[in-house]
Order: C-alpha cells, then structure tokens, then sequence
C-alpha cells in the first residue's frame, strides 16, 4: 500500500500567516489598557498619568476614589473603594462603586482626503549644506535685552 499526498489538503501561504496571527494575538503581549487620571488613596500603588495594563488589581478603602480611561473603548470610570481588576475595555469592580461615562474620542475629527492623504510627515537626516544653512543675521542671543 502507498501513501497518495494529492488528497492531504496544502496550505497556502495566507492561511499560515492567518494562523501564525491569531496565535500571536491570543498570547499576545499585554500592553497598557487605560490610563490612570486622578487617584486619591492611600492604599493603591499607582500613579497619576501612569499606564496600567490588563489583569492589574488595586484595593482601594472605603473613601478611596479613582478615575480611569481606557484606550480602546473610550471610557471614563470613577471607582469609589472596592477591588479593582484592569480588564480590556472596562474594569471589574467588588465592592465598590463605579461610574462610566463614555467619551467622544474624535475618531471623526481628521479625515485625510484628496491631496492631503498622499502626505503624512517628512524626515530630515544630517545638516544641511553650507550653501542651504540659515544666515546668522538676525538672530539674537543672550538677554532680552531688559
């Protein structure tokens, strides 16, 4: 008896890339979640404009207060005490309360269209030559002269 390979189905370069893709995004890198606003505590050990990353836990007293946004969903949430758990695009409160408010993120305010889409930035490497720099003439330096 002999094996036949033309009934084992090949696989194409893109159903690999695909598999390849959904393994590394369901391990994954766990990067920052939602940003941490406003934090009056004494307990939790976090800072004001600092990145917290899925899976995080904070306690907080009674009377501690956070405020939260999270990247992804753009969600506001106030939690007044409790354990907080960082989730992806919420967090998971017990025995606390918590207030979302969901933000306008102005995903709408710049759309590049026509002419301006064909351009995003320029990059400038080195100094320019001799020929190209700026005159010394008018500038001053020093004091304001006050």
């Amino acid at each position: 008896m002999s094996l036949s390979f033309d009934r084992i189905p090949s696989i194409s370069a893109v159903n690999l890339a695909v598999a390849c893709l959904i393994a590394a995004t369901s391990v994954g890198v766990a990067g920052p979640a939602a940003l941490v606003e406003s934090v009056v505590t004494q307990s939790a050990s976090t800072n004001v404009m600092s990145y917290v990353e899925t899976g995080k836990t904070f306690r907080l007293g009674p009377q501690d207060t956070m405020v939260l946004s999270y990247l992804d969903s753009c969600l506001r949430e106030t939690i007044t005490g409790g354990t907080v758990t960082i989730g992806i695009d919420h967090s998971e409160v017990q025995g606390g309360e918590v207030t979302r408010t969901k933000l306008d993120c102005g995903s709408d305010l710049v759309e590049l269209t026509g002419s301006t889409a064909q351009f995003a930035g320029r990059a400038v490497r080195g100094l320019p030559p001799p020929e190209m720099a700026p005159s010394r003439g008018g500038i001053l330096s020093g004091s304001n002269g006050l």
